[in-house]
């Protein structure tokens, strides 16, 4: 039976009477009572659900046997025992609220140093379910529960300080980002107003570690659906729980517990995925569960877990919860199968210090210190301020080289900080206790607006970017006559509609020169190299010590995008037009289905039926060279010249390696069976040997694996010793290709990363960051892989390519053409039009198909 009243305490309606919850009273409500903080002259804030301040029953000390459990709630005949004593505040669960948003802060702020910080959410999942079950417990047990209350207090303590952050980020958003990401902000958004980002986030094709989710300002806003989900069931549970003799209320928490648990351990790595088992709710309970079955323990006056404060066991809980913690920190990054078993680590780390009470040394004089409990109780305003600041610093400054110091990770901290206790002072401590009964529909319909806005935003993004606005007007016919340089007014960072600037001052990314590539030597054919390669295992032939390759004066006869002087300057439009520019399967087609070249959809090719037959396999990087080739084609028809049948092996984040198991043994078999007359071979290099395993770690001569594509992890699987080993595979496979006579090309990596992508051009420092790349600084960065990678090319007899022949000239790599137009679409892929027109390293492999 369901019953509908008015709480006369908040104005709002409440159902009641549910089956598992018809013993409360509803009609009862309590306010929230001001509580003395023992470690201070202060009065506490009231008893409120998420608040600043940490509760645990006084109770739980001194307790001498378990026949209280039994007992909890009722005495011996049946009755209600009085009420509790009053929850008092503990100081050293605030610090422990510090250790967990710190950790989350510097992970946030600098990911390649602390790169375990994420666990930090872990333990305020712990702390949310211990403070608020606490609450729970004691009002039902005093009947004193109502769920008109209960939200209240959340509405209070959660929407301030969201509504501010959330409005914010809208507001940023639309000055800021272009369509396509301003409506992932405003569907993240409007998800969150309705404690859904979880569900919402769940719902992409992207997993938590992916480096795109990670341009979501909001993105963050997924631990607070989780909470928000947990407690719109857990009062419920306590309801029935508190009711039950101990034994049975043990045994139904643990039950959830488990149940809980191990729905995250099956969901870790679904589809390859973390991001079930990260976002959806069920895969979460268990660790909020874990903090209401502590206080539970606590309200129940559980003798064995509580008894003596000072004695053995809190120090020992305390010891084990820093250990725990310390181990989760040391041993936690991203390629690891998180949550799953590893949670456990942080989880029971913050329950064995909340259990070890306030009295032990480190909660007692660490935890319980002044400047950790205050930095806890604005931890909730930290945790919504960071993610969207350290966001849009990124993205207005990519580059982290040429970022001013006002936007760096530290800054954006930093002002973090201030704009917390600015918004805790004077919007969220000033409405949360307000007595006022306009308060509480004021915050509620403030969300309610949010709602409605983020959802019109997300419906028609370019209505509200003013940034796609202004790139919108400017690629419109009327705005360009003549090829004239477009000016641009009101961009992200652009100053009094001046064009993109372009700086002389190379990008010297803190190196000297270094070991610099030869390009192609037209009248040789050939790659002048240094000393050769001794014969031996590859272990001695592969590596930093292997013959560098040695730098010679570019060949003045081939098309290069950085020599001469730039005629046009980059425009809004040029770099709007760049980013994404990807269709370079013009003139391919795909295989016929059962062709001897393997799966149709992963093979095209060019100008079938010919005697003569190229073979490349690679993945993208070998993709973004085929307009070369087809330009090669049309140009052969045009001149009544042989053309060869080309076919492309690609699979898109797959490398060319014996580590893609799967796919590249099939490939190695078809070209000994087909034996084309040349094999090209081009891949993403850096993207699939960049171990993060340390030189001590042994070789998994059984397991080898390349790194998982997007750089979305650190790699720690991958030994050097692996990568050792898959270049002498690989130095093996291309000897004995040449060794049937096959003619094999194999490219190495050329500059590349963020200075050559148009968005952050577009985006970044001062607008237009234009300044070049010095290729020998890009190679002394690359060094160690570079020397491994063209050692094993070289001593298999293949034939060195070098894009950056084409690229670059002299030492310098310009990133835009002499017409201002980027080179690259992305970070790494070179666009169709430059392949297509600057390329021309690549025509000795069609020569080479005809050379007898």
């Amino acid at each position: 039976m369901f019953r509908l009243y008015l709480d006369h305490n908040s104005m709002i309606p409440v159902i009641t009477a549910s089956p598992v919850c018809n013993s409360m009273a509803p009609q009862q409500a309590i306010s929230p009572r001001h509580l003395q903080d023992p470690h201070s002259s202060r009065m506490s804030p009231p008893v409120d659900d998420l608040d600043a301040v940490a509760l645990v029953p006084p109770t739980a000390d001194g307790i001498s046997s378990s026949d209280d459990l039994e007992q909890a709630g009722t005495t011996t005949d049946g009755a209600k025992k009085p009420p509790k004593p009053p929850i008092t505040y503990r100081a050293d669960i605030d610090g422990l609220r510090t250790v967990a948003i710190v950790p989350v802060l510097l992970f946030h702020a600098y990911p390649e140093r602390f790169s375990s910080g994420f666990v930090g959410v872990d333990v305020f999942f712990v702390i949310s379910g211990y403070l608020i079950s606490s609450i729970l417990f004691k009002e039902m047990a005093n009947g004193k529960f109502t769920y008109a209350n209960f939200y209240a207090r959340r509405v209070r303590r959660i929407f301030p300080t969201m509504l501010v952050v959330l409005t914010t980020t809208l507001w940023l958003g639309c000055l800021y980002l272009l369509a396509d990401k301003l409506k992932a902000l405003a569907a993240t958004m409007l998800a969150g107003t309705l404690f859904g980002a979880n569900l919402q986030l769940v719902s992409l094709e992207r997993g938590y570690w992916d480096a795109d989710i990670k341009e979501n300002p909001l993105l963050h806003l997924w631990s607070l659906g989780v909470e928000e989900q947990f407690y719109f069931v857990w009062p419920c549970v306590v309801a029935y729980v508190v009711k039950q003799p101990a034994t049975r209320a043990l045994g139904v928490q643990l039950f959830l517990l488990v149940l809980s648990f191990i729905v995250n351990v099956a969901l870790v790595d679904v589809d390859g995925s973390n991001k079930y088992a990260f976002y959806v709710p069920v895969a979460r309970f268990w660790q909020m569960g874990v903090g209401s079955f502590l206080a539970y323990l606590h309200h129940a006056k559980y003798s064995p877990l509580m008894s003596t404060p000072d004695g053995l066991k809190t120090r020992l809980f305390s010891a084990s919860g820093v250990l725990l913690l310390v181990l989760a920190f040391v041993s936690l990054d991203e390629s690891r199968a998180f949550p799953g078993f590893w949670a456990v680590l942080p989880t029971f780390a913050a329950a064995l210090l909340i259990a070890a009470g306030p009295h032990t040394l480190l909660n007692a004089h660490v935890l319980s210190a002044t400047p950790v409990v205050y930095v806890g109780k604005i931890s909730y305003a930290l945790y919504l301020w960071h993610w969207p600041l350290l966001v849009f610093a990124k993205a207005r400054y990519p580059n982290e080289d040429f970022r001013p110091f006002y936007m760096t990770p530290a800054a954006m901290l930093v002002l973090a900080f201030v704009l917390s206790i600015a918004t805790v002072t004077n919007v969220e401590i000033p409405l949360r206790h307000n007595k006022s009964k306009r308060v509480l529909p004021a915050l509620v319909l403030g969300m309610v607006v949010l709602c409605v806005v983020s959802a019109t935003v997300y419906g028609n993004p370019g209505s509200f970017s003013f940034t796609q606005q202004e790139i919108d007007a400017l690629l419109a016919p009327s705005s360009t006559s003549g090829g004239s340089t477009i000016q641009v007014g009101g961009g992200l960072g652009d100053k009094d509609g001046v064009v993109l600037a372009s700086t002389t001052a190379p990008l010297v990314a803190g190196a000297s020169a270094g070991t610099t590539m030869s390009p192609y030597n037209v009248e040789q054919g050939t790659v002048t190299t240094g000393s050769p390669l001794l014969e031996g295992p590859p272990e001695t032939n592969v590596g930093p010590s292997a013959a560098p390759v040695a730098t010679a004066a570019p060949v003045v006869e081939q098309p290069n995008s950085s020599r001469g002087p730039r005629v046009q300057q980059p425009t809004y439009v040029k770099l709007a037009q760049a980013a994404g520019d990807w269709n370079p399967d013009v003139g391919f087609e795909w295989v016929p289905e059962g062709s001897p070249f393997g799966r149709d959809d992963h093979a095209k090719i060019l100008n079938p039926d010919q005697f003569t037959l190229i073979v490349g396999l690679g993945d993208s990087h070998l993709d973004q060279v085929k307009p070369r080739f087809n330009k090669l084609f049309e140009d052969a028809k045009v001149e009544g010249k042989p053309f060869p049948t080309m076919v492309f092996k690609t699979h898109d984040g797959t490398p060319a390696l014996s580590c893609a198991s799967s796919w590249h043994p099939f490939n190695m078999n078809m070209i000994k069976a087909m034996m084309p007359k040349v094999v090209l071979h081009s891949m993403n290099w850096p993207q699939f040997l960049r171990p993060g395993g340390a030189d001590s770690d042994p070789l998994h001569a059984d397991a080898l694996r390349c790194c998982i594509p997007g750089y979305v992890d650190s790699c720690d699987y991958q030994s050097p010793k692996d990568v050792v080993e898959l270049l002498r595979i690989f130095q093996a496979q291309m000897t004995e290709l040449t060794a049937l006579g096959i003619k094999v090309f194999a490219a190495t990596t050329n500059p590349e990363g963020p200075s050559f992508d148009p968005n952050h051009m577009k985006h970044g420092s001062g607008v237009g960051d234009v300044r070049p790349v010095i290729r020998s600084a890009f190679r002394q960065a690359h060094r160690d892989l570079l020397d491994k990678v063209e050692a094993a090319i070289v001593a298999s007899g293949a034939t060195l390519i070098d894009y950056s022949d084409n690229q670059c000239w002299h030492d310098v790599c310009e990133v835009v053409d002499q017409q201002g137009d980027p080179i690259m679409k992305d970070s790494n892929h070179f666009r169709p039009g430059f392949a297509r027109n600057y390329l021309s390293v690549l025509d000795q492999v069609i020569a080479a198909a005809y050379a007898s």
